[in-house]
């Protein structure tokens, strides 16, 4: 079975497809240990966390609708926006207390991050100091989490931000030019894998014939360039997974597409999810395997080396270890970790001893050199030998 810390991207509407990639993931037996989620990826993250199936996930979206925008903001200040958000704060909130309090007599207290066990990382952004805002549990412990979901809705223009303190938070969607996992301590230290899903639709030419259209190509553009660059450039590492939902002509606002539009956007997120794990997944896996069969032939090779006493080609070897393993950017950080750690035990022990008729390198701890890089090796082999 594999294990992830999924993070669930935002997208308006197009959350819908999240319900379909849960589906995905249960039936290749895929167990989330954690989730995270910014926008309408904050909500599924949180609607998972408290236990809601698949079909009540569905079901949610079936009944989003403008509804959620009806307490209508008037103001033209600090918050304007089309919807001061209370209704949806309301309805996160009920959301959550009504699993979390099921089949229990207990007061409906606001439910905080302390109160749960399962991991759960709402992302917003403080406009204030442009910084990214994390709610967690390491974090955030006391906040309560409709709170944490309803600042990370706040899509600038259509709920109004969440004003805390000095602070100023808006849609987590904001760090959407960057992979999620980077600004948060709390997934960069978990064990498992990470593996986030981006929602987009810039894989299709586009009619703009309004101001709607316009806008919501331009978000398109942006966003479908963000996540193409960042899945280029992490996609192949050992520690990241990411899938592309591509959801043709769905606008991120269009609240009132009706249920097939929805069920359509689940079965996408499904059958991209299935292609991404039967399909893409393997021959990533293919290019890691060779990438650490290699490593291992170099390492037993050192191994040999220093048996050997051979400490120049040794160093030789180090150096093309590091160089290798930097170069293909797809080995767990761990092991480059590891291949860096005995390239500098190396260095630091090296010395060039005088002979009595000619100069003789050795090291000065080689005990320290050689169970290094034999822990190197045993690491790479388990790698290997449990199919990465």
């Amino acid at each position: 079975m594999k294990e992830y810390f999924c993070i669930f991207g935002g997208g308006g509407i197009r959350g819908a497809a999240y319900s379909g990639v849960i589906k995905a993931l249960d039936e290749l037996d895929i167990k989330i240990k954690g989730c995270a989620g910014s926008s309408i990826g904050a909500v599924v993250a949180g609607l998972y966390t408290f236990n809601y199936s698949i079909e009540e996930i569905q079901d949610v979206f079936y009944n989003i609708n403008f509804q959620f925008f009806n307490d209508l903001n008037f103001k033209f200040g600090k918050d304007f926006a089309l919807s001061r958000g209370e209704n949806f704060y309301e309805w996160i909130k009920n959301k959550i207390e009504l699993k979390f309090y099921e089949n229990t007599d207990k007061p409906k207290e606001p439910v905080k991050f302390k109160d749960i066990e399962s991991e759960l990382v709402i992302f917003s952004v403080d406009i204030t100091s442009s910084t990214f805002h994390e709610f967690s549990k390491a974090k955030t412990p006391d906040v309560e989490i409709a709170y944490a979901i309803r600042a990370s809705v706040g899509m600038p223009g259509l709920y109004s931000p969440v004003f805390s303190e000095n602070e100023c938070l808006v849609d987590g969607d904001l760090l959407k030019a960057m992979p999620l996992w980077t600004v948060s301590d709390t997934i960069q230290k978990r064990d498992e894998k990470i593996l986030e899903f981006r929602l987009e639709n810039n894989e299709t030419k586009k009619k703009i014939s309004n101001t709607v259209d316009y806008l919501n190509a331009v978000y398109d553009s942006m966003s479908g360039f963000a996540s193409d660059f960042i899945i280029k450039t992490y996609g192949n590492c050992e520690k990241y997974d990411y899938i592309k939902i591509n959801l043709e002509d769905v606008s991120v606002v269009d609240f009132m597409a009706d249920k097939n539009r929805k069920t359509e956007m689940a079965k996408n997120g499904y059958l991209a999810t299935l292609d991404y794990f039967k399909n893409e997944y393997p021959k990533k896996l293919n290019i890691l395997l060779e990438t650490y069969k290699s490593l291992e032939f170099s390492s037993l090779r050192s191994i040999f080396l220093l048996k050997n006493k051979n400490f120049d080609e040794a160093r030789y070897l180090a150096s093309d270890m590091v160089s290798h393993v930097i170069k293909s950017n797809t080995v767990d950080e761990k092991i480059i970790d590891m291949v860096l750690e005995y390239k500098k035990l190396f260095d630091e022990n090296y010395i060039i001893k005088k002979g009595l008729f000619k100069e003789k390198p050795t090291l000065i701890d080689y005990n320290k050199v050689f169970n290094h890089i034999e822990k190197l090796s045993c690491s790479v082999k388990n790698k290997i030998s449990l199919n990465l």
